[in-house]
């Protein structure tokens, strides 16, 4: 188990092996890295957003200062998102449901599908930022439970 150093440190090696491989099998990108890796790193500390940490303060934090902005600009879908994305910590125990890799997948498919039907333009880009999401909080898994153990959950 890694503190939330640890995981961060495991998102970022993670990013580095994923744009890698992505970018030797030549497949295009159409996003900033760094934005990339900022979903990454999320991701890698998105499993431990259920305990009270410094995780949760400072997923929290964002999560009003992004809310704040959705509010001003209008953008009420994301509003409504991000409020019952608030919600899942306040409903599950630790190591539960936020630990479950059909649940890690499920918050990107269904972001995917919602941009699809109603942001089309922004589709590609929900693809890949929840693809690189995915992939630090599998990052986080493994370093919770070793490879294969979290390969099973």
């Amino acid at each position: 188990m890694s503190g939330y150093r640890g995981h961060l440190v495991g998102g970022a090696v993670t990013f580095v092996g994923t744009y890698l491989l992505v970018s030797i099998l030549k497949m295009h990108i159409p996003i900033n890295p760094l934005q990339l890796l900022l979903f990454t790193l999320f991701g890698s500390l998105f499993p431990d957003i259920d305990t009270k940490s410094k995780v949760q303060i400072m997923s929290y934090r964002l999560a009003f200062v992004i809310g704040g902005i959705s509010l001003y600009l209008q953008y009420w879908s994301a509003v409504a998102i991000m409020g019952v994305l608030l919600l899942i910590p306040l409903i599950v125990h630790h190591r539960t449901l936020t630990h479950k890799k059909w649940f890690i997948m499920a918050i990107p498919i269904a972001l995917y599908t919602f941009s699809i039907f109603y942001y089309p333009r922004y589709a590609i880009m929900v693809e890949w930022n929840g693809f690189f999401f995915v992939m630090g909080a599998f990052s986080h898994l493994v370093l919770d439970y070793g490879f294969k153990r979290a390969l099973r959950r």
